[in-house]
């Protein structure tokens, strides 16, 4: 442990030595909440649960990776986002254009 030296200045006030002053680190700064984001991610997980229990259904019934199309065009459930939020929790999933049909299906891995 370090000694703590004091100095008294000419109106008699004491106070820390400054060579024996602990330096402080500057603060960091906070990171900046992006709302919109935020109330789109909560949006996004129990389409996602929704999704990811349509896909494992279709392949435990036997279903082609073929068979397994998105689920909806609706713009609050376009499947994009949702398995983009999937991939970035751990899930996996895969996305093929299919030419004959003109769509993207989407498969669990």
């Amino acid at each position: 442990m370090s000694e703590l030296s004091f100095t008294v200045n000419e109106k008699g006030t004491i106070g820390l030595d400054p060579l024996e002053q602990p330096t402080q680190r500057p603060a960091l700064p906070r990171p900046l909440k992006n709302r919109a984001q935020d109330a789109q991610d909560e949006m996004r997980r129990p389409q996602a649960a929704v999704l990811y229990r349509a896909l494992k259904a279709a392949g435990s019934e036997g279903l082609s990776w073929k068979e397994c199309w998105a689920l909806s065009t609706d713009e609050e459930f376009v499947v994009g986002p949702i398995v983009i939020w999937m991939r970035f929790h751990g899930c996996e999933v895969v996305a093929r254009y299919d030419p004959v049909g003109g769509e993207t299906r989407f498969y669990l891995v």
